[in-house]
């Protein structure tokens, strides 16, 4: 075999490389060779390109699949796996002189599994993307999308065939600072919570010898020690230690000269008021920059985004409750906008660049990454970056709002901040992180033992793990995360046909018209009402077929959701009741009426 096939696979998929990507992946293959897996921290800044390093491995893997078969992506929201797949199958149609016609082909090797994608139930495409929470609650052998199946004791849910493939790919944590940031800026931690039970898998992976990739434009080092002193333990002859971070004297002189982006300066008049953000945001349309302004919540940012169409500028909306296909109509929008308002979803992997952000209040690692959307491609370009200091803070822990914003402010005194900058994000992230407020939450975040019990006890099956995660939500906590459960926005023309729109949910287009709804907004629907239906059904068992359909407004349902009631709690987590909002109670690139204001 060549030495450093995988860098000539970099090179041909790209036609260039990145100094940083280049040595990863040599180091990588250089593991392989030696016959360990690897154990990798990189870190990057954002649009350096590290995607590149799981389109290459996956590319490896059918030349030698020696040490692993595929590559699993996993990511921290569904609103990236969109722009992962596109880019990733296009690129590859490239790569292998592929045409139309084999389109499937790409389908088949290049593939999403989450709520909003159906191309694989078992994470087992050669290249397959997915996000933590799907991830996860596979590794315990619950596959959400067996859970039907499963309650109704047709299937078991694959739950070994699910975990096998796990172990016998490349696993890439992507954005992994989502899981630390989810537990400093959370209230509370449960013992399901995503830290907890991320911490409990990867101690089981490595375990196993399955090889891990860690990947972030902000990853503290107390996340580098945790897992290499804590998880790591007795497996470390196993693994080849990869460290490519700030905390690597080896990767870090040269961070800067190689990054592709321009500054993103914070200074003394970053600082603004809430009444100054349309005042700002039209000081600088107006001067010819793209201004992006990203907002704590979805009602703030339809507000704000209304505010500036009506006064005559051309701009784009993103937030979690635009169904996918307005999310891809504003990304593909937004090269001909002056403006875009988002919400926290255009924080990681979204492939986009302003000129200038204005930013509600946040984690410094939040405002790194909303900071890392402005001067995203010209190193010759200065990004301005505005932070509402008296603005919204929720859903984040006010306290470590405010002491980001704390250690802002500290910094500045010394001069500027430039958010690009390899020092400067360094010493930033390292000060949030070594701050006793912060080391004391983290403190709580330790692998779950029951993970480990939950994955390696054979007696422990998919329908178990169901039972707990129900017992969870029932008890009024989060199990990995909040549950989100879809809601599909069924068109007029069905709306009042409940088993013509059994047969739309079953068509797997309709994922392009989903959005997804958390039990905590259902509860305030049934007590505000809010355009809400609900589906409720028995299935057919041999032919597998949705019947006995009702269609039920939410008023008439409102006190079992309020009450909590366990039968239509489980029969929302199993899919036995399907969520289901009108296309007229749906504003297109608006999201829901719901959520928006009183106009209309």
């Amino acid at each position: 075999m060549r030495e450093h096939l995988i860098v000539d696979i970099y090179r041909r998929l790209y036609g260039s490389e990145r100094k940083y990507i280049s040595e990863v992946l040599k180091q990588i293959e250089g593991a392989f060779n030696e016959d360990k897996a690897p154990l990798v921290f990189f870190e990057a800044p954002t649009g350096y390109g590290k995607t590149a390093i799981a389109q290459v491995l996956s590319l490896y893997s059918l030349l030698n699949s020696e040490h692993f078969y595929k590559v699993i992506h996993v990511l921290p929201m569904r609103t990236i796996i969109d722009d992962v797949i596109k880019k990733t199958r296009a690129l590859f149609r490239e790569f292998f002189g592929l045409g139309e016609k084999e389109d499937n082909l790409l389908t088949a090797f290049v593939a999403g599994q989450s709520m909003d994608h159906d191309d694989v139930f078992f994470l087992d495409a050669p290249y397959t993307v997915t996000t933590f929470d799907t991830f996860l609650m596979s590794s315990m052998k619950l596959n959400p999308k067996m859970m039907s199946r499963i309650d109704r004791e047709l299937s078991y849910g694959y739950d070994y065939y699910t975990l096998g493939s796990i172990c016998s790919s490349f696993i890439i944590f992507d954005e992994v600072q989502y899981v630390l940031d989810y537990a400093i800026t959370g209230e509370r931690l449960d013992e399901y919570s995503l830290p907890k039970i991320f911490m409990g898998v990867i101690s089981y992976l490595i375990e196993s010898n399955v090889p891990l990739i860690f990947m972030s434009a902000t990853m503290p080092n107390v996340f580098v020690e945790y897992v290499v002193k804590k998880v790591l333990k007795g497996n470390k002859t196993q693994y080849e230690q990869i460290v490519m971070t700030h905390h690597d004297k080896k990767f870090s002189p040269e961070y800067d000269n190689d990054r592709p982006s321009g500054k993103a300066i914070v200074e003394k008049n970053s600082f603004i008021s809430e009444k100054d953000v349309l005042e700002i945001a039209k000081e600088h349309i107006e001067s010819s920059r793209k201004v992006l302004i990203v907002r704590n919540s979805p009602k703030r940012a339809i507000a704000t985004f209304r505010e500036l169409k009506e006064m005559g500028y051309r701009g784009v909306l993103i937030h979690g409750k635009l169904t996918p296909e307005d999310r891809k109509n504003s990304l593909e929008a937004f090269k001909d906008a002056q403006f875009m308002v988002s919400t926290q979803v255009v924080e990681a992997g979204v492939d986009i660049s302003a000129n200038t952000l204005i930013t509600d209040p946040a984690p410094i690692s939040s405002i790194i990454q909303r900071a890392g959307r402005i001067a995203r491609y010209d190193r010759g370009e200065e990004g301005a970056v505005f932070i509402v200091k008296d603005g919204f803070y929720l859903p984040y822990n006010e306290g470590i709002v405010k002491l980001s914003l704390k250690i802002l402010v500290d910094a500045i005194t010394k001069g500027n901040v430039d958010l690009h900058s390899y020092d400067d994000t360094k010493n930033l992230i390292e000060r949030i992180y070594s701050e006793e407020k912060t080391q004391g939450t983290l403190k709580r975040v330790v692998p779950l033992p029951a993970v480990g019990k939950i994955i390696t006890f054979p007696n422990i099956r998919s329908s178990d793990v169901r039972n707990k995660m129900i017992s969870e939500f029932l008890s009024k906590r989060s199990f990995i995360r909040e549950l989100l459960l879809p809601c599909y926005v069924v068109p007029d023309n069905i709306s009042s046909d409940p088993k013509k729109i059994a047969e739309y949910i079953l068509n797997k287009a309709s994922t392009e018209n989903t959005l997804s709804i958390s039990m905590r907004e259902l509860r305030q629907l049934a007590q505000n009402g809010g355009g809400i239906y609900i589906l409720k059904y028995r299935i057919h068992e041999e032919k597998d077929k949705r019947k006995d359909l009702e269609m039920i407004p939410i008023e008439n349902i409102s006190e079992r959701i309020i009450q909590w009631d366990r039968a239509f709690i489980r029969d929302l987590i199993v899919g036995n009741m399907v969520i289901l909002i009108k296309e007229n109670d749906y504003i297109q690139g608006l999201g829901p009426r719901w959520i928006q204001d009183d106009r209309e």
